[in-house]
C-alpha cells in the first residue's frame, strides 16, 4: 500500500519540494483519472464525449473537486480511487506544475498510467514519464483507438 511518506519522497525527488498528501477520503471508485490542461478545452470535451458514448467512468479535478476543497488532497483523493491514469499530454500541460504532481501521485499509487500526446514528441516527455509506453492522439481516428484501449484496460 502506498503510504504518505513515499507520496511525499517521491514529490521531492520530483519537484525538489515536500508536498503533504492524506490518504482517501471515500472518493467514488471510477475506471479513469483524466489529467489534462484545461486550456484544452475542445479536445477535452470530444475525450469526454466519447468516454460518456463508451460507458467509461472518469473523474477531472476541475468537474469532480467541489468548492474550497483542497486542490492537492482532493486530486490525491480521485487518482487513488481510479484504475487508470490518464494524461493528455500537450505544449501547455508540460508547462503546468500539476502536470507533474498528478503524474506523480498517479506513479506513487502504481496506476497504470497512459500517455495521449498531441503535439508532442515523445522525446519532449520529461522524466520520470518518459518510460510510459504513450500515444499519438491528434485526430479523431487516433482519438477512436484510445477510447478502444481504455475501454479494454478498465474491462479487462
Amino acid at each position: 500500500m502506498v503510504e504518505r511518506k513515499h507520496v511525499r519522497q517521491a514529490a521531492k525527488s520530483l519537484f525538489k519540494t515536500a508536498v503533504v498528501v492524506e490518504g482517501a477520503r471515500g472518493a467514488p471508485p471510477h475506471c479513469l483519472f483524466i489529467s489534462l490542461s484545461h486550456e484544452d478545452g475542445p479536445f477535452a470535451e470530444d475525450l469526454t464525449q466519447k468516454l460518456d458514448a463508451a460507458g467509461l467512468t472518469y473523474c477531472k479535478a476541475d468537474r469532480d473537486i467541489q468548492l474550497a476543497s483542497d486542490w492537492a488532497e482532493a486530486t490525491w483523493d480521485l487518482i487513488r480511487g481510479c484504475s487508470v491514469f490518464l494524461c493528455v499530454v500537450t505544449p501547455r500541460f508540460l508547462k503546468s506544475r500539476w502536470f507533474l504532481l498528478e503524474a506523480g501521485a498517479a506513479c506513487a499509487c502504481k496506476k497504470r498510467v497512459v500517455l495521449a500526446l498531441r503535439h508532442v514528441e515523445t522525446k519532449q516527455v520529461p522524466e520520470p514519464l518518459d518510460r510510459f509506453q504513450s500515444m499519438t492522439v491528434e485526430n479523431n481516428q487516433q482519438l477512436d483507438t484510445l477510447i478502444k484501449k481504455l475501454r479494454r484496460m478498465c474491462r479487462g
